[in-house]
């Protein structure tokens, strides 16, 4: 995928939270560039329903680099 032009990978998992031992669901999105990387990482609760990694999608969908 790309976001701002930069070349990226989604991560998306279940896991769990190990303080609390819950199921969460994880987004991640990997940005990389020649010098620098971007991380946006989301988190919720396993049973919480899927379609929000949509929402995740729609705001890091809007990441802009400054001043480049």
């Amino acid at each position: 995928m790309r976001v701002d032009g930069l070349p990226g990978y989604e991560l998306i998992g279940v896991g769990a939270d190990e303080k609390s031992g819950r199921d969460v669901r994880l987004y991640q999105l990997v940005l990389v560039d020649s010098t620098t990387y971007y991380l946006a990482q989301g988190f919720m609760g396993a049973k919480r329903d899927p379609r929000f990694v949509r929402e995740f999608r729609r705001v890091t969908s809007t990441f802009r680099r400054i001043g480049r």
